[in-house]
């Protein structure tokens, strides 16, 4: 899939059922979100979604963690 950003074209994650989801972020955070994927040769659309879903799967992991310790 591609996406325009500005007046470029990046290539997405080739991921079946992806859909689009817009998020606002602040100036400074979407400067050093380009800053980072600069220096590391990725877009910024595939820092967020490693980003998010490192989110998601700690959130996951630490309820399972609580989870276990109110059962003992």
């Amino acid at each position: 899939m591609l996406l325009v950003r500005g007046n470029r074209l990046t290539r997405s994650l080739s991921v079946p059922n992806l859909k689009v989801m817009e998020v606002s972020l602040p100036i400074e955070l979407q400067a050093k979100l380009a800053r980072l994927a600069a220096q590391q040769g990725r877009d910024s659309n595939s820092l967020v979604v490693e980003a998010v879903e490192r989110l998601v799967d700690y959130d996951v992991w630490f309820a399972a963690e609580v989870e276990k310790g109110l059962v003992k």
